[in-house]
């Protein structure tokens, strides 16, 4: 073999495995994604049929409370002995998320007591002060909006939810106008109850 052969073979060899290493990165991205997306997916499911229950077996009456650009939910059962309270809470500060901020913003509910009720009948701001448990949490939907609406009478909850399918540390505590985000990389879900 001469020079310029081995040349020439070592240029195409060296141009095939950047080619191959191209596509194999971007496969491993889109993977990734899709898992995380997946993941979400089925948290989502979890979640409409944990609210779906307390809705239509458990509680009777829904209240809304705005938190920044979120909604808080609030159901309790006929004699307003027990409620549920659903929200999106930052996991590392453990409190409402009340600011339009990229982070680890997951929907968290508890299960009220009826002191707890009676709180926050005489006070809705007692609602900031509740602490969580780890198994009350939806981990694998990081949540963009979550945003309710009520119709006719109070009777029918509407709920429009943006579930985050890609995270970048580097943009966590910005707010979302402040950031090139990547809206490709959001899926949308709408429940109504």
């Amino acid at each position: 073999m001469t020079l310029p052969e081995l040349m020439i073979s070592v240029s195409l060899g060296a141009v095939i495995i950047i080619i191959v290493a191209f596509f194999i990165t971007v496969s491993v991205e889109e993977l990734a994604v899709s898992k995380i997306k997946s993941s979400s997916t089925n948290d989502f499911f979890i979640f409409r049929d944990k609210l779906n229950r307390y809705i239509k077996w458990w509680y009777f009456d829904f209240v809304l409370y705005w938190t920044g650009t979120n909604n808080t939910i609030l159901l309790w059962n006929s004699d307003s002995s027990k409620g549920v309270l659903f929200w999106v809470v930052n996991d590392e500060t453990k409190k409402i998320q009340n600011d339009y901020i990229y982070g680890d913003n997951y929907i968290w509910y508890k299960e009220l007591s009826q002191f707890e009720m009676d709180e926050i009948k005489t006070n809705s701001w007692k609602i900031y002060d509740y602490d969580f448990k780890g198994d009350k949490i939806f981990h694998f939907m990081l949540i963009k909006d979550f945003k309710a609406t009520l119709y006719n009478r109070w009777d029918i909850l509407d709920l429009d939810i943006s579930i985050i399918n890609k995270q970048d540390k580097n943009d966590y505590w910005k707010n979302f106008s402040e950031i090139n985000f990547d809206w490709t990389n959001v899926s949308e879900f709408n429940l109504i109850f």
